[in-house]
This record gives structure tokens, C-alpha cells and sequence, in this order.
């Protein structure tokens, strides 16, 4: 029991040390041990299906444009992203 209490005891202590010397690596760690800690409360969430991830470069922006400038009536959908910026 008294072994409980140094421990117990000792960490508290390092822990204040920890907070006065450094506070922004602490805050991290109890940030990141937080959040940890509500996503295993909360379980498993089931991701939406109507979310589009979009990843445009530099290929991306020309095909459509070349695409678009060979053939318009083919690829009429192309329309509003011939020209950057959109």
C-alpha cells in the first residue's frame, strides 16, 4: 500500500515538473491520451458514402482541357473546368 502512495507520489511530482519545464510537450501527450481515450469510448463509426476525396496536379488540370478543346460536344461535362482558376 505505502509502495502505492511513493508511486503515485513520484509521478505527480514528475508530472508538475514536466508541466513547469516543458507545458507544450505535455499538453500534447494529454491531448493525444484524451482523444485516444473518447475514440475507444465512442467504438466504431461507420464512415459516410457520399464523401469524394479530390486530388488535383498539374496532369489533372491539362486532360480535361485538351479533352475538352478536341472534342466539346463528346465532353461537354468539361465545360467549367477548361480554364484555371476554376
Amino acid at each position: 500500500m505505502r509502495f502505492g502512495h511513493l508511486l503515485t507520489g513520484i509521478s505527480a511530482f514528475l508530472a508538475g515538473i514536466l508541466s513547469a519545464a516543458n507545458g507544450s510537450r505535455v499538453q500534447l501527450l494529454e491531448n493525444q491520451a484524451v482523444t485516444t481515450f473518447f475514440f475507444q469510448m465512442r467504438g466504431t463509426v461507420v464512415a459516410p458514402q457520399d464523401i469524394v476525396i479530390l486530388a488535383i496536379d498539374d496532369q489533372s488540370i491539362s486532360i480535361p482541357e485538351e479533352y475538352y478543346k478536341t472534342y466539346p460536344q463528346q465532353y461537354a461535362y468539361l465545360k467549367p473546368i477548361q480554364s484555371f482558376p476554376y
